[in-house]
């Protein structure tokens, strides 16, 4: 399913439905990337993603910042963007990261606080605080650090069909994973007419013509080479990454995995064994990146920017059990405000919702299956006639939406996976005067 549909249903969704942007497509960056949080004194800290890394050091608070990669004798150099000049490290055959000592870093600085009042629409009022930055540089010393463990859980899934099924409450087998630490890849190679691999945080879609599988993959520098080693049993695959970014082998490599053929009855994808072999030599990324990173760069406190107003709005906020590991569950979960409810967006994509079943059991089902692609999109453009806002919940699962109109119907649709279990909800919120509280929790879960 991945590799038969994944890819044009991304590109169906983000025609249909351009607003959606960054909450159902992602395109990953080409080449050498890193993952890991690597900590160091003066609570000096670099935690690599695929498209950036977050530095943190002394008092600053912790910033997102662009960082490139290029092979070079010494290893693999890391150029961050920071200010007031841009941050060099080295990627060593031993796994350390190695910088080159005191090292200034311009962020921000909490030096305040900005305090007011919030009435909300039952004549509640209580206080509303915000921190006030200001820009300060720091010096922190970068030697040679160790990874202190995989970075973490970004909050939004890498791929539009990862992204559609956290929003329906589907299955979260693409849910995303954590990405280990040190040297990694980013992007797709080659053509799916023949040899095909997609690089993930969790490891490396490999696809042969039809056949596709995920496999783990390390990478590695030998001999002042970087060489890409994919676990793949039936015949495993080393590539040298080169300058000019494609990667190169030899031989043939065969691919034992399974072809989505249909559906079953109860709507989930019917799958048949599949086997092929393709030869390797040279594999040219499958297309360059799109744009820049800049655009997903942010600055302290961005994320949650403060309201000022009184509404009519609504407070979202995440009510389901905490997980394991901290936090809160409702944390990056893809949520939609619509002005209709779902069920009408399934009318007016001409979609029918059965007796005893929900739509968005309904979209799922219609989204998830190799012949649902034709009401899909019908859906999806549906979707965009009618979307409100796309909430994105902070760390402490609270999301705010924006002023909306007074004694008017909404609808949140959306899903989040608490103990193990996804929890879906499509709510109507009726707009009132003030600022209105709504809890997503299991008692208000959709069926």
């Amino acid at each position: 399913m991945m590799e038969g549909i994944g890819k044009s249903f991304t590109d169906m969704v983000s025609s249909a439905v351009p607003g959606l942007g960054d909450l159902l497509k992602r395109d990953p960056i080409q080449g050498i990337r890193m993952g890991g949080v690597y900590p160091g004194t003066n609570k000096l800290s670099f935690t690599f993603f695929a498209d950036n890394v977050t530095v943190g050091c002394a008092d600053l608070e912790q910033s997102t910042m662009e960082y490139t990669t290029a092979i070079v004798p010494e290893g693999v150099r890391i150029t961050i963007s920071s200010e007031p000049r841009p941050i060099v490290l080295i990627m060593r055959s031993d796994g350390r990261l190695a910088g080159a000592g005191p090292t200034d870093i311009t962020g921000q600085v909490v030096v305040g606080y900005e305090r007011w009042t919030r009435t909300w629409s039952d004549g509640r009022v209580e206080p509303y605080t915000v921190p006030i930055y200001k820009t300060f540089t720091r010096s922190c010393t970068i030697g040679s650090l160790v990874a202190a463990g995989p970075s973490p859980v970004e909050g939004v899934a890498s791929n539009a069909i990862a992204a559609v099924m956290s929003l329906t409450g589907g299955s979260d087998e693409n849910a995303p994973k954590p990405t280990p630490a040190g040297l990694r890849m980013g992007g797709e190679y080659g053509t799916q007419a023949a040899l095909d691999i997609e690089f993930r945080p969790e490891g490396a879609v490999l696809g042969c013509g039809p056949v596709a599988v995920l496999k783990p993959y390390t990478v590695a520098l030998q001999g002042g080479r970087v060489i890409v080693n994919i676990a793949n049993e039936a015949s495993p695959l080393a590539l040298a990454v080169g300058a000019d970014g494609k990667l190169s082998g030899s031989g043939t490599v065969r691919v034992d995995g399974r072809q989505a053929t249909g559906t079953n009855p109860n709507g989930s994808l019917a799958y048949v064994p599949r086997s092929a072999t393709c030869p390797v030599g040279v594999i040219a990324p499958a297309r360059a990146e799109q744009g820049s990173a800049a655009g997903r760069t942010s600055a302290p406190g961005a994320a949650s920017a403060a309201r000022t107003g009184n509404g009519p709005a609504f407070q979202i906020v995440g009510g389901l059990p905490a997980p394991a590991s901290g936090g809160n569950a409702l944390a990056g979960a893809a949520l939609l405000l619509m002005d209709v409810s779902l069920d009408d967006v399934m009318k007016e994509a001409g979609v029918a919702v059965p007796a005893g079943t929900s739509a968005p059991k309904v979209l799922e089902q219609t989204c998830n299956g190799m012949a649902g692609q034709a009401n899909c999109t019908k859906i999806i453009q549906s979707l965009g006639a009618h979307r409100v806002a796309e909430l994105k919940p902070d760390a402490n699962g609270v999301a705010n939406t924006p002023d909306l109109t007074a004694g008017k119907t909404y609808y949140l649709f959306g899903s989040a996976v608490s103990l193990g279990k996804k929890v879906t909800w499509h709510l109507p919120l009726k707009a009132a005067t003030g600022w209105t509280r709504v809890v997503l929790s299991a008692a208000n879960q959709s069926p």
